[in-house]
């Protein structure tokens, strides 16, 4: 399993209800679950209830293959429709400008080393736990400098040999990111990660925010909005969302669209934002055809 399934999983037992953790296999039933679901409705947003549900409907299928049960009460009931009453998380991007200005507080405050970690992850895309399992050997200099992104070591967890994604990809640098990484390959032997500790180590990002003080530099963001940032930039400088998939190792160019639907701009919206302003300036320089009213 992936490090993600795995807490999953281990959160889906810590959300059963005592009187149904206690409750003998054979004598739950769907009705249990559908209170269950409403329940969880309250307090987590629907897509996690459906992962739980999915937790819960592989045990009951593995006691079905046992005999214990003749159906399976955790998938007999659909997850409702409805809010959970936390609010969503929402996607808050840095432009171009506000990710250099927040790398030079950063530089300012812990020195460039520590600064060029955020730098890269918003001209790059990388989860987190990506860049802490980057090696020399995954810099890849033809035909195009880029990233090769292969493992993931996310904190407190042991090192993955394959990605969230569960594929390998390719990350294009920009000569921006490329300037900070290029350097970082010389005299190191291919196996040396990209980003070590002090002592050699895997980076833990906790320790990472507190010594960059990101709390106080990065303008209300979580480091999560460094990959955002890049998507979003991305699509703004005209990347289509196909090859943005790829770059950021979603499954699906559907799970990218759904990301970022509403940082989408159309060439409609182009061409309607530039009628606007040319009316606006129309009537600013008096030419609408009315009186014009100084103020």
């Amino acid at each position: 399993k992936s490090t993600t399934t795995h807490s999953t999983d281990r959160a889906a037992l810590a959300a059963l209800p005592v009187s149904l953790r206690n409750r003998p296999v054979s004598a739950v039933t769907a009705s249990h679950f559908e209170t269950f679901y409403g329940d969880l409705l309250g307090r987590l947003a629907r897509s996690s209830v459906v992962r739980y549900r999915n937790t819960y409907g592989a045990f009951f299928s593995w006691a079905m293959r046992e005999h214990l049960v003749r159906t399976n009460p955790a998938l007999a009931v659909t997850v409702p429709r409805g809010a959970s009453a936390r609010s969503r998380t929402e996607i808050w991007p840095l432009s171009v400008g506000e990710l250099r200005e927040v790398h030079e507080a950063l530089v300012e405050e812990a020195g460039k080393a520590s600064a060029d970690i955020a730098l890269v992850l918003g001209l790059t895309g990388l989860r987190t736990g990506e860049l802490s399992a980057l090696r020399v050997r995954d810099v890849q200099r033809v035909p195009v400098p880029a990233l090769v992104v292969r493992r993931s070591k996310s904190e407190g967890a042991p090192l993955r040999n394959t990605t969230k994604g569960g594929r390998d990809r390719i990350v294009p640098l920009v000569h921006e990111a490329w300037e900070i990484i290029e350097p970082l390959t010389r005299g190191h032997d291919a196996e040396a990660l990209l980003f070590p500790t002090s002592t050699g180590g895997y980076r833990s990002f906790a320790t990472w925010k507190r010594d960059v003080k990101w709390s106080k530099h990065g303008r209300g963001r979580r480091v999560q909005d460094l990959r955002h940032s890049f998507a979003t930039n991305a699509l703004a400088a005209g990347t289509d969302l196909k090859t943005l998939q790829q770059w950021l190792g979603h499954a699906s160019a559907k799970l990218t669209a759904d990301t970022y639907s509403h940082w989408l701009g159309s060439d409609a919206d182009s061409a309607a934002v530039a009628r606007l302003n040319e009316a606006w300036n129309r009537t600013n320089r008096g030419d609408a055809g009315g009186t014009r009213v100084e103020a």
